[in-house]
């Protein structure tokens, strides 16, 4: 599939390219095109709104009215390189069920049923 470049929003510092009629890639204007890691999201049209997915969210989607209002939120938005480089704290892993296979919750008694 063949991308071009549609335009730079030199006030909101970023580029925007087509990926189909009615899908946008949207990154940081001193980013490389090439190059994902000045991501920021993508705008698609749906039923005359302007959904926007930004790369560090997901699973979110806003709906804006016009174009350039949804540009504008993802102007605000941290681009690919600094959700890559932002450590996880310990506090957020998962922890392993085997450590709570005897703690008196829910699963230890649930397995010390079927031992």
């Amino acid at each position: 599939m063949k991308h071009r470049r549609l335009q730079t929003y030199a006030d909101l510092g970023v580029d925007v390219v087509e990926i189909s009629s009615s899908e946008w890639r949207v990154s940081l204007t001193d980013g490389d095109e090439a190059e994902p890691r000045s991501l920021l999201g993508f705008v698609q049209q749906v039923d005359g709104m302007f959904e926007v997915t930004e790369i560090c969210r997901p699973g979110k989607r806003t709906y804006h009215r016009q174009f350039e209002a949804a540009l504008a939120q993802l102007q605000g938005a941290p681009p690919l390189h600094r959700v890559l480089e932002t450590p996880v704290e310990r506090s957020t892993w998962a922890t392993p069920v085997a450590q709570h296979a005897g703690s008196g919750s829910w699963l230890g008694r649930s397995q010390a049923r079927h031992r």
